[in-house]
C-alpha cells in the first residue's frame, strides 16, 4: 500500500525562484513582532538560508521583495539565528542605521580620494575624481549629527521638500 504524501501549493511569484517564492509566501503576512528562525526558514527553502548559507541569497530576495510589495521590513537579529518582522519604532531606528553607516561609508570614500593627486589623472578620471568628491561630500554633509541636529529642530519636516532644497544646491 502507498503512502499519501500531502502536496502545499504556492504561487511563484513572477522574476523569482520557486525557494523565494516560497519563503515569500511565509514571509508577506508577516507581523509586528512576528519571528522566524533560521530552521524554519531552510525547512521551507529546501536550502540553508542562514547567513554564509548556500540559499542565504533566496531570503536576502524575499526579505526585499516583502520590502517592496508588502510594506514590510524583515531584519536579521545578530546572532540568535532568527529574522524578525519589525514594528514603526524598529523600522525607524533600522533607517537611521542605515543613514549612519551611508555617512561613514561617503567620509571614507573622501578619505580616500583626497590621496590622490588629481594632476596625475587623464581627463575622463578626473571628472569622475571630482564627480565622486561632490557626490559623496553631499551624502557626507547630508547624513551628519549636525544635519540632523539641524532638521530636527525645524518647526516643520517635509521631507520632499527637504530633498528638493538639496537637490536646487546641486544642480
Amino acid at each position: 500500500m502507498s503512502e499519501q504524501v500531502e502536496v502545499k501549493r504556492f504561487q511563484i511569484v513572477p522574476g523569482m525562484s520557486a525557494r523565494t517564492s516560497k519563503l515569500i509566501e511565509l514571509m508577506k503576512d508577516g507581523k509586528d513582532g512576528d519571528i522566524l528562525t533560521d530552521e524554519s526558514l531552510t525547512e521551507i527553502a529546501g536550502v540553508e538560508v542562514s547567513v554564509g548559507g548556500a540559499g542565504y541569497s533566496y531570503l536576502q530576495s524575499a526579505v526585499r521583495y516583502c520590502t517592496n510589495n508588502h510594506k514590510l521590513v524583515w531584519q536579521r537579529i545578530p546572532k540568535t539565528g532568527t529574522i524578525k518582522c519589525l514594528g514603526p519604532q524598529e523600522t525607524v531606528r533600522a533607517a537611521d542605521r542605515d543613514m549612519k553607516h551611508a555617512g561613514r561609508t561617503a567620509r571614507r570614500g573622501i578619505k580616500k580620494l583626497k590621496t590622490i593627486d588629481s594632476q596625475k589623472l587623464n581627463v575622463q578620471d578626473t571628472t569622475k575624481y571630482l564627480t565622486s568628491r561632490a557626490q559623496l561630500g553631499v551624502i557626507a554633509a547630508a547624513s551628519s549629527g549636525d544635519t540632523t541636529k539641524r532638521l530636527s529642530e525645524a518647526k516643520q519636516i517635509d521631507p520632499e521638500e527637504i530633498q528638493k532644497k538639496m537637490l536646487q544646491l546641486m544642480a
